[in-house]
């Protein structure tokens, strides 16, 4: 692994890309071996190219690297071999607010661990002056009422006595501690240019100070599983983000050094997009303006449900990213396995949105010079996209985003006509195509897509 100071910019690169669109922006990580008149010539390789922005890697053989993400199937994860039970104890840094106090449940009722939920709020008392219940309250009682174990402790973790001390009286209390969930962060928006030295410090402390303190605290007594509750953020930047996204990449080199120096220990950091209902983006009212760029949030049941999929399966990579759709980050965001055009494509004229496996957003243009067959569909004088059409339009966009070229054989069904489309003979119509692969419930079930047209 290299040092964290070498390789943890992109996030905060990316960030500073995406609020001043007009420079061009490079993040070069170079292997420590290469030499040093080799890497000053793929600098300048790199500084001549025409794209706005490039994170790329070159190993000690030169080797130019992307960094790209590919679609994973939960189906095919093996368990962790990993056994849980009461006799664990999971510590959870942020643990009793948001969403990860609902990670952190959802984890006690599938294993039965013990948790010791941490917080920078001092422990409240059972009820305020007004008679009202706190959050953390709320929380404990949660897992009270389903027969679980959880106790609440103050500490700020980004002092490294303080965890020490933290570490000590949770074995004291509670007993070994066999699991870490990191959620602990602070996220102030505001622009890189705008953002003093001392308040990006503060910013980040939590995340990166608190895992590292974590870690230097369990180092004699690594858990079995250490997973770090990130942000999609750390792998694509965000506008008004930059060192909210470089404490959650930070975090994750961290995770990955802890892991190589400590091999019976797994370590993951889970990405997510911004989540529905609850948490950060919630409580700083960011959902209705990241959705208005095309940026979708996570369900909180789905977001949960995947947490829990994942602290007790392997996706066999140490980052994994959980997100909702990500338009608008497609510059500083890259997906491997992008698909080519299947071999019919008449109705894929215009792609705005691809997430190969996942989803795509595809747009055409209905006209009569383009589709003379719709003067054969003339209802009272309206001429009307044909069904079949559609339906052809649906299986092209279903080939795209699974990335076949085309079908061997493929099943409809399920098919609802709510309204037609009525295509204007002078002036056309504009049609948009919208499919999303739904899980399956097994890794050898069929692939199934749900497409929807609308004009």
């Amino acid at each position: 692994e290299a040092d964290v100071e070498q390789t943890c910019a992109k996030a905060l690169a990316a960030s500073l890309y995406l609020e001043n669109g007009q420079l061009q922006v490079r993040v070069l990580d170079f292997s420590p071996d290469v030499e040093p008149a080799a890497l000053a010539e793929k600098v300048a390789l790199e500084l001549a190219s025409e794209e706005p922005f490039a994170a790329v890697g070159y190993d000690a053989q030169l080797t130019r690297r992307v960094p790209a993400l590919r679609a994973s199937d939960p189906t095919g994860y093996p368990g962790r071999g990993i056994a849980w039970s009461a006799d664990d104890v999971v510590l959870v840094t942020g643990g009793a607010k948001g969403i990860t106090a609902e990670c952190a449940l959802a984890v006690a009722e599938e294993t039965g661990v013990r948790m010791a939920l941490v917080g920078s709020s001092p422990a409240p008392e059972k009820t305020d002056e007004e008679g009202k219940s706190s959050e953390i309250v709320k929380t404990l009682d949660r897992f009270a009422e389903e027969g679980l174990t959880a106790r609440y402790y103050q500490c700020n973790v980004a002092d490294r006595q303080a965890v020490e001390g933290l570490v000590a009286r949770v074995e004291q209390e509670l007993g070994p501690i066999t699991g870490v969930v990191h959620g602990a962060a602070i996220n102030r928006p505001g622009l890189l240019a705008d953002t003093s030295t001392e308040d990006a410090l503060s910013e980040v402390a939590p995340k990166v100070l608190g895992v590292m303190n974590l870690c230097h605290a369990l180092s004699a007594k690594p858990p079995k599983l250490f997973v770090g509750l990130a942000s999609i953020i750390g792998v694509s930047g965000m506008w008004r983000n930059g060192w909210y996204g470089f404490s959650n990449e930070a975090m994750d080199r961290i995770l990955g050094q802890f892991q190589a120096a400590h091999p019976q220990t797994q370590a993951v950091a889970l990405a997510y997009s911004v989540w529905d209902e609850v948490g950060m983006g919630v409580r700083m009212g960011s959902t209705d303006y990241l959705a208005s760029k095309g940026i979708g949030a996570i369900p909180a049941h789905e977001g949960v449900r995947r947490f829990v999929e994942l602290f007790v399966g392997d996706a066999g990579q140490r980052q994994v990213v959980i997100t909702a759709r990500v338009a608008g980050l497609e510059g500083t965001l890259r997906f491997a396995d992008m698909p080519a055009m299947p071999w019919a494509h008449r109705f894929l004229e215009q792609i705005t949105y691809i997430c190969p496996g996942v989803e795509m957003i595809a747009r055409a243009h209905l006209s009569l010079q383009q589709d003379s067959y719709l003067v054969d569909h003339n209802w009272k004088g309206s001429l009307l996209f044909p069904t079949v059409f559609g339906l052809e339009a649906m299986a092209q966009a279903a080939a795209y985003v699974t990335g076949k070229r085309q079908f061997g054989n493929l099943q409809i069904d399920d098919v609802r006509l709510d309204r037609p489309i009525v295509v204007d003979p002078v002036a056309g119509t504009d049609i948009e195509i919208r499919a999303e692969v739904l899980d399956r419930a097994s890794g050898d079930a069929p692939l199934r897509v749900k497409v929807g047209i609308a004009a």
